[in-house]
């Protein structure tokens, strides 16, 4: 099922991410998981004031306007985004059917064959709809130099990965650096062209075996080059990291 996978990289981001999770699953209809990790779950940080203005705000329920102009209330229906009408319950007098096996338009269980394929297809234009989104369009922060090698990272190792470039760069072992903060869906393509301007991939986890490095196998067919992990429940620091880079990857 279309689904929408975020993950901040500092605590001031968690905010803003959780924010726009809210808005994503309302106007799109999906599920959209904040994926943080124990770093920023149990961490403690000052941050500058957030500028709750910038948040979305906008609620994408029917009003009662529209609703007066429809006969029936079709909470399924089949539409070209795949977004159906969404009310909110008890806003109007329409009959609401609301049904977790597979439905019709009116939200009736069906097992006829061509409604089903019919709310499959549905469903799955929401993908699209979801990476057509401008929200969406520049998920990632990118510091990039092409014909050198590319690190890529995701979650709070974030300002370790940019502490080390920082100390690196204009060096031998300097990098480019592409930081994940939307981790499903993927624009394939758009990174494909990233790592195909790179002499070489390293992905950097805070975790054992190396997730995000085996979804970017699974979705853009280029394996990384180097994997750098750490599974002991610590923070990278950013000497360690420098040094495994320059060791590991990077010579």
């Amino acid at each position: 099922f279309p689904r929408i996978v975020l993950a901040p990289r500092d605590i001031s981001d968690c905010f803003e991410m959780t924010a726009q999770a809210l808005d994503l699953a309302e106007r799109y209809q999906v599920p959209v998981f904040v994926l943080a990790d124990t770093l920023l779950l149990d961490n403690q940080a000052i941050i500058d004031p957030l500028n709750i203005s910038r948040f979305p705000s906008r609620r994408y329920l029917l009003g009662d306007a529209d609703l007066r102009q429809m006969h029936n209330y079709q909470r399924y229906k089949d539409t070209t985004t795949g977004i159906s009408p969404l009310a909110a319950p008890g806003s109007s007098s329409h009959v609401v059917v609301v049904d977790s096996d597979e439905h019709d338009e009116d939200g009736h269980p069906t097992e006829n064959a061509d409604i089903v394929n019919r709310m499959v297809a549905k469903r799955n234009r929401k993908t699209k709809a979801v990476q057509n989104a401008t929200l969406l369009t520049k998920p990632w922060v990118e510091t990039l130099n092409t014909n050198a090698p590319l690190v890529v990272s995701w979650g709070s190792t974030y300002h370790t990965v940019q502490e080390a470039r920082l100390r690196l760069d204009g060096h031998e072992g300097g990098f480019s650096h592409l930081h994940l903060r939307q981790l499903w869906p993927l624009d394939a393509d758009k990174l494909k062209a990233i790592f195909k301007s790179h002499t070489s991939i390293t992905v950097v986890e805070n975790n054992p075996n190396g997730e995000l490095a085996q979804l970017l196998s699974q979705t853009t067919l280029c394996c990384p080059d180097h994997l750098i992990t750490r599974s002991d429940g610590r923070p990278m620091h950013v000497t360690e990291l420098t040094e495994r880079l320059q060791n590991e990857a990077l010579s």
